[in-house]
């Protein structure tokens, strides 16, 4: 018998605005930003390998107080392992709108935390 449990969630707002509003709108810009701020996942925007943006859960999890500027590599444990990850996800992307994989990152103080990273192109 197996004893693990699998949990999913799911949310949604309950807006009583009476249509969806634009995707340029400044509801949506505010609901973005929100969700940014308060995602329990680890988020990034990277621009020719360095991060131009990061949520406060990418910092927890890096354990970095400042990751802006921070080339991706130095996230890795390893110039291989960062090799290693690149291909995978540019030959993923190549086929599909967004690639995973798993790998491990160095934390600042020397601690690695496992990471099931997500990108899309």
């Amino acid at each position: 018998m197996n004893d693990s449990i699998n949990h999913t969630h799911a949310g949604a707002l309950n807006d009583a605005a009476p249509a969806c509003p634009d995707l340029g709108s400044p509801g949506v810009e505010a609901l973005l930003a929100s969700v940014w701020r308060a995602s329990p996942l680890g988020i990034g925007h990277l621009v020719n390998n360095r991060l131009c943006a990061a949520n406060p859960k990418l910092a927890e999890i890096t354990g970095r107080s400042e990751l802006i500027g921070l080339r991706f590599p130095e996230l890795f444990l390893s110039t291989k392992e960062f090799e290693r990850v690149q291909s995978h996800l540019e030959r993923e992307l190549a086929l599909h709108p967004v690639a995973s994989i798993e790998t491990r990152w160095l934390r600042a103080d020397g601690g690695r935390v496992e990471i099931q990273l997500n990108v899309t192109a």
